[in-house]
Formats: structure tokens, C-alpha cells, sequence
């Protein structure tokens, strides 16, 4: 079963290469990966924060750093060492095959902390914010995913495991920081379970 996915993800992996991928939109694809390209966003996003919340904003910053710091463990240092998945652009048969778009770095490819992080990222604020652009997050952090298989620095299913584990861990620390404010913030009142073992309400009162 294994033989198969993996023999899978490969053809996915050259089909996406030899049938997605256009070499006059390799700069655009470099770019959606690259954490530069998306300040702007960021710091909209965090303007979004403290506009919505004010000064008890720093609690939702304080979570989602929380979320990023385990997103990025649990993707590089826990399961991708267990894995050992080597990269496609490092892997003789693919390095033959196609042309990376960006310098092939070192590290293991399975999952991918890119696409881990964003759609951690994406999840958490998707549940906490009510505003209808929140529906566009999801499809930013696909983006940024995708755009690491079209550059050929992983694989497609790399990027899957990486959103799957960024939206269970997005919906997971949103969940616990939801109990932890005790539905205090808009946003996080439909995730309050009644569940009061960790009672900080007394630091969002104004």
C-alpha cells in the first residue's frame, strides 16, 4: 500500500511538472512561497486583530505564536526526522527529470512546514474572525502549498499531510484558546465548551 501512494505521488508529482507547470509562471510561484511576499497580508491581518480586539489583541497574537511554534515542531522536528523523506529536487530520478524553480534546499520533505504553518495560520483565524474576507484564508494557504510542489521542492502529498496537519492543529489551539478566554472574545464563543480549567477572563476585562 505504501509502494502505491508513493508510486502515486510521483506520477502526481511529474504530471503537475510536466503538465501545470509554465516557465513564464516559475517568478510568480517563487514568489507565493516566499514569507517576504506576504507582509503585507500580515500585517493587515494583525491590524484586523487589534481593530477587532484592541488591547486584549495580544492574546490572540500569543496564541497564533503558540500555534506556529507547534505547527513548525511537530511538521520539522517530530514527524519529518521520523519519515525521512528526501525531496524531490534531491532525489536523482527527479533532478533528471525537471528543473527545479528555486536552489534545492537540505532537510526532509515529508510534510511540508510551509504548507503546515499557513494553513494553521489560515484555520485558527478562519474560525475566530467573522468577516466575510476570512473565507479567502483557506485559499491563500492552498496557494502557498501548491506553489511548493510547482517549484518542485515537494511533493503533492507532503503538502497535503502539511494541511492536514495545520487545520487540526489550527482548529485544536482554537478550541483550548476559546476555553482559555471563555468565549470573552467575539469569535470564540461557539467554540467555549463550558470546559473552565484554564479561567483567564479576568485579563480581557477592559
Amino acid at each position: 500500500m505504501l509502494d502505491f501512494l508513493n508510486a502515486l505521488d510521483h506520477d502526481w508529482f511529474l504530471w503537475i511538472q510536466g503538465e501545470w507547470r509554465n516557465r513564464q509562471w516559475d517568478p510568480y510561484f517563487v514568489a507565493f512561497r516566499e514569507k517576504y511576499t506576504w507582509i503585507p497580508l500580515y500585517i493587515f491581518l494583525l491590524g484586523t486583530v487589534f481593530f477587532n480586539y484592541g488591547k486584549r489583541g495580544w492574546l490572540v497574537v500569543l496564541a497564533v505564536g503558540i500555534l506556529i511554534s507547534l505547527t513548525d515542531q511537530t511538521s520539522s522536528n517530530l514527524i519529518k526526522k521520523r519519515i525521512q523523506r528526501e525531496r524531490p529536487c534531491n532525489e536523482t530520478y527527479f533532478k533528471e527529470a525537471y528543473h527545479s524553480a528555486i536552489s534545492c534546499s537540505g532537510g526532509y520533505s515529508m510534510p511540508s512546514s510551509h504548507a503546515a504553518n499557513h494553513m494553521g495560520l489560515a484555520t485558527f483565524l478562519f474560525l475566530l474572525f467573522r468577516n466575510p474576507f476570512r473565507w479567502l484564508l483557506p485559499f491563500w494557504a492552498l496557494l502557498v502549498g501548491y506553489s511548493q510542489v510547482y517549484v518542485g521542492v515537494h511533493f503533492p502529498m507532503d503538502v497535503g499531510l502539511g494541511w492536514s496537519l495545520g487545520a487540526v492543529l489550527g482548529t485544536l489551539v482554537m478550541a483550548l484558546f476559546s476555553r482559555a478566554v471563555n468565549g470573552a472574545l467575539p469569535g470564540t464563543e461557539k467554540w467555549n465548551f463550558r470546559m473552565r480549567r484554564i479561567n483567564i477572563a479576568s485579563l480581557l476585562k477592559k
